[in-house]
């Protein structure tokens, strides 16, 4: 079997240890583990298995660092431009975490009323890869990242996501196991 990837690469949500609540009204979910395919990657999705085939692991070679807040890290669509914003943004994030030492990132929504954010996590078994494609270009795939999304009262801070209890569902369902 085939499939067309697309020209970058397809991302892969596991919702089996996922977390829906509400916090204040508002949507939250936490234990969602996420998974990015490039070029000569596979996924068996009974397994719920990534393999990485001729790509290297990023473990060891990452560079010291925070990864800055991300702004817009879900898209929106402009209807003013006729297109989605910043498409690239969540993705491009979780690639930076796991080229990175830091453990963790954040990002927000544009929206308001709620401003959401999300928190990207290295948890346990979570590792990068990175190998180059067909025309010479480096990707980088990733396996089982630890997503949280809720809303928050103080954008483009960590502290918003704290506060709004996106890190302490985590924490909540580590001790609870």
């Amino acid at each position: 079997m085939s499939i067309a990837l697309g020209q970058n690469g397809v991302f892969i949500a596991n919702l089996t240890g996922a977390e829906p609540d509400e916090k204040s009204g508002n949507w939250t979910i936490s234990g969602v583990k996420a998974t990015y395919l490039t070029e000569g990657d596979t996924y068996d999705p009974l397994m719920k298995t990534a393999t990485f085939g001729g790509k290297t692991s990023l473990k060891g070679s990452e560079v010291p660092g925070e990864i800055p807040n991300t702004e817009n890290a879900f898209s929106y669509f402009d209807d003013d431009l006729g297109n989605w914003t910043n498409q690239r943004a969540f993705t491009n994030t979780a690639i930076a975490l796991f080229g990175s030492t830091s453990t963790m990132a954040t990002g927000t929504s544009l929206e308001s009323d709620p401003t959401y954010g999300v928190a990207l996590t290295k948890g346990l078994g979570a590792e990068g890869f990175s190998g180059v494609d067909g025309l010479g270009q480096t990707r980088v795939s990733f396996k089982d990242l630890d997503v949280a999304i809720a809303p928050t009262p103080e954008p483009s801070s960590l502290l918003g996501l704290v506060g709004a209890g996106v890190l302490g569902v985590g924490l909540r369902r580590k001790r609870q196991q």
